[in-house]
């Protein structure tokens, strides 16, 4: 599953990449709603999420869409999380296999979301149930493996994560909105021992073009290797409360933990120094002791 992300490039770095990683030029490839955009190191479900769609399936833009260019995808800002099929809860995931049987009404709104990486959470057993998984044992964050997401150089040439996605139009009052869930699939490698689900990434442009331009929803693998391609950091509990937003989220386990230490149990304390009198006894004389 997909439940938190982070994607912290500025607005202007974030349009040039997308851009390029759906073979197109940032000044032909539009972005709606891009003042939506907050970079965040900590993006949870209902928060605002950038993705790709086509526009030719998005028609409630009509006047912005009057003023795009010819491409035919576009860029937008919307809400995190669509309803579920029996519309009564919302949901931020989508699973591959109930697609076609769930979720046909948007089965061909497809879009793609670019994100620096997302979080997970691998269970583990707990005191009164040892063989039972679940309880959260550790975090993790979860992106790809060239360069991935450099706390000091957090607008350095790391590759994005694609992820595949479905989108649906909602009336609100008299305004049209457009929500998006992440589809996931069943995980393997080193992602089934954090997690048994996780999000159907594109990691090629010409799965990115098939998914968007395509009708088969077997167009997306329900099995990945993912060991060869992405990165999985051991991180600290930072990122746990949906208020913390900043670089300590993504911070390897090691480094929050050194800090942590450094900071609660390194401080130094001030040596006491014990001073008194005392008395010769064979010249009389008062002497100043000191002991530290």
């Amino acid at each position: 599953m997909c439940g938190r992300a982070a994607c912290v490039l500025d607005p202007s770095t974030y349009h040039e990449r997308v851009s390029k990683a759906i073979g197109s030029n940032p000044k032909d490839t539009e972005w709606i709603n891009k003042d939506a955009y907050k970079p965040s190191y900590n993006i949870s479900p209902t928060s605002n999420l950038p993705i790709v769609h086509k526009k030719s399936v998005a028609g409630f833009y009509k006047s912005a869409y009057s003023l795009l260019s010819e491409s035919s995808l576009v860029m937008d800002t919307v809400c995190w999380g669509v309803s579920d099929f029996n519309g009564k809860s919302t949901i931020n995931n989508i699973r591959l296999e109930t697609i076609s049987t769930k979720f046909s009404r948007i089965m061909r709104n497809r879009c793609v979301i670019f994100v620096d990486g997302f979080y997970e959470w691998q269970k583990g057993p707990t005191h009164t149930s040892p063989k039972k998984i679940n309880t959260p044992k550790q975090t993790y964050f979860i992106c790809p493996k060239q360069d991935g997401i450099k706390k000091e150089h957090p607008k350095s040439q790391h590759e994005l994560l694609c992820m595949a996605g479905l989108y649906e139009t909602k009336q609100v009052d008299s305004n049209t909105r457009i929500n998006c869930a992440v589809i996931t699939g069943p995980s393997s490698g080193t992602m089934f021992d954090i997690h048994e689900r996780i999000p159907c990434i594109l990691s090629t442009p010409e799965q990115i073009s098939k998914w968007l331009n395509g009708d088969d929803v077997d167009l997306l693998p329900n099995r990945q290797v993912t060991n060869e391609y992405l990165d999985f950091r051991k991180i600290g509990n930072h990122v746990n409360k949906a208020g913390n937003d900043n670089v300590n989220c993504i911070l390897p386990q090691s480094e929050t933990k050194g800090a942590i230490d450094k900071f609660f149990f390194k401080k130094e304390t001030k040596k006491r120094r014990l001073e008194f009198d005392v008395v010769d006894v064979d010249t009389e004389q008062v002497k100043r002791i000191k002991v530290e």
